[in-house]
């Protein structure tokens, strides 16, 4: 899963961009208008906690990106920091994420061309439409749509500060003060603040893009910094604006929390609020667009790295597209909407899907961190000879990307963590749809960790042998003698069935260690 130099397709920095705050955008059309659950007050604190946990996050996994240069992400980045188990358990939390957040994002696009106009017969047809069609661009390879991606981000970037700076000519402070500031106190600010998250949550998958990366050691560690940047500028604006153009009640209890905002300032109904309307459609398309790329590349990682069905791995021998891990990353989505859909109601789905999303989000944003603490152990342990295992831990030094707060800012990313791992336990307590999307979610999780730890078991079994080769007795003694190997230690072996040892010939000696 390193960088693949001989790869013809290659993105810069704005494609990258575009790709990593596409992904966030989401988060900005749906999900954070319960952020105001305690109120504006709570809500802006919240805003702000999250903002200073991603800026650490985005810090760790920028240093990640730079040391290991890998296309798989934060999936390869635990299993060469902490082992293939952990990283089979990070794998299970990022699909979980990603497919799930993509199940939320078609269902909000069906949500808002229904605000539009839309029959509401037609939502399914909506959503399954938009993954057939751009399933179908992804298997065309990531390049052929980076202008489309280019383009549909910066519109959604101009709607969205668009909508801030309209709400901001409807501000009035009684709206805020509509509610209490803080509203229930530590619980409501405790049950809104795992929603702050959906206004940055998906930029932070940019790694994954480091094999379509010109001079990748550059790109992705700033492209991460410019998309948090973005995030957090768009995130307060929206906010704020928001919170000041509508009354908070009125926001919370609406599916399309933007449209709540438009329609105070230009009329519910009117030309220009429907067209404003399907221009958000058009910023939800992006998103849902990033996170079938981020998806599919994910996928593929996990089975390039032996932890999924090997015909998952399968890529185009031209432009590199994950196609096998594309289509079946889809089917699954579609069934999973299906069915959460046909349990919770197409509304009530989205809903629970955007709280669902968020569980397997922040564990994995633990586990990813506790990767900075074992590399700076291993690091500090400098009064020892490193070995090559060492050396593949820690992987290249990042230079000036180095994570400035080295191990206590991690610890204190993951203490934030915790306290939002604690704000989703008590608002499971008070929502059943939530604490029945967690049930499902759990029961998904445990299938494809199952799955991960058969592939997991083999390639256990595989590292404990050294393949020699189709080779004659005398060619493996001489073998075994040139490479030292003790006989009290080491086994030189025919075996003439190897197809359980994940060898590339059906006959072969081998060393068993």
């Amino acid at each position: 899963m390193t960088i693949n130099d001989n790869n013809d397709v290659k993105i810069g920095l704005a494609t990258i961009w575009a790709i990593g705050v596409g992904s966030a955008l989401g988060g900005d059309y749906f999900g954070w208008q319960f952020c105001l659950y305690g109120g504006f007050g709570s809500a802006f604190i919240s805003v702000l906690y999250c903002g200073i946990f991603y800026w650490l996050y985005a810090g760790a996994i920028t240093e990640l990106a730079a040391r290991y240069r890998s296309s798989g992400g934060a999936f390869d980045f635990v299993e060469r920091a902490l082992g293939k188990r952990y990283a089979a358990l990070m794998g299970v939390l990022g699909l979980l994420k990603l497919v799930l957040a993509n199940c939320a994002v078609a269902l909000a696009v069906s949500s808002y061309m229904v605000s539009g106009g839309m029959p509401k017969y037609l939502q399914a047809f909506c959503w399954i439409g938009m993954y057939g069609v751009f399933t179908f661009l992804d298997c065309t390879g990531i390049h052929q749509s980076a202008n489309m991606q280019i383009g549909g981000t910066i519109l959604c970037v101009f709607v969205l500060l668009l909508y801030s700076i309209s709400c901001f000519t409807k501000f009035n402070v009684d709206n805020i003060l509509s509610t209490n500031l803080y509203e229930d106190g530590i619980i409501g600010y405790l049950k809104g603040l795992p929603f702050a998250l959906q206004f940055y949550d998906g930029f932070e998958e940019v790694p994954l893009l480091i094999g379509y990366a010109k001079d990748p050691e550059r790109t992705i560690p700033r492209a991460i910094f410019i998309c948090y940047v973005t995030v957090a500028i768009i995130a307060f604006m929206i906010l704020i604006g928001g919170s000041g153009a509508s009354p908070i009640s009125t926001i919370l209890n609406s599916e399309a929390p933007l449209m709540v905002g438009i329609d105070a300032v230009y009329g519910t109904g009117t030309i220009v609020s429907d067209i404003i309307a399907y221009i958000i459609v058009i910023g939800l398309i992006v998103n849902f667009f990033s996170f079938t790329v981020f998806t599919s590349q994910q996928v593929c990682a996990i089975a390039e790295a032996g932890q999924l069905p090997p015909f998952l791995k399968y890529r185009h021998p031209k432009h590199n597209a994950p196609i096998a891990a594309s289509i079946t990353s889809a089917c699954v989505g579609i069934f999973i909407t299906a069915c959460f859909a046909l349990l919770f109601g197409e509304d009530g789905a989205q809903n629970t899907l955007v709280t669902a999303t968020l569980m397997p989000a922040v564990l994995g944003y633990m586990l990813l961190l506790e990767c900075i603490v074992e590399v700076r152990k291993s690091i500090d342990s400098n009064n020892i000879k490193i070995t090559y295992q060492d050396e593949k831990k820690i992987g290249f030094d990042p230079g000036p990307l180095r994570f400035t707060y080295g191990t206590l800012g991690a610890r204190l990313a993951q203490l934030m963590c915790f306290v939002c791992v604690l704000a989703l336990i008590i608002l499971a307590q008070s929502s059943n749809d939530f604490l029945y999307g967690l049930i499902v979610l759990f029961i998904i999780g445990i299938i494809i960790f199952v799955i991960m730890n058969f592939y997991v078991d083999a390639i256990e079994e595989s590292e404990k042998y050294i393949h020699v080769g189709d080779v004659s007795d005398d060619e493996g003694r001489l073998i075994h003698e040139l490479q030292g190997a003790s006989t009290t230690n080491h086994k030189l072996s025919y075996l003439s069935n190897t197809n359980d040892l994940n060898l590339k010939t059906s006959n072969a000696y081998i060393y068993q260690k």
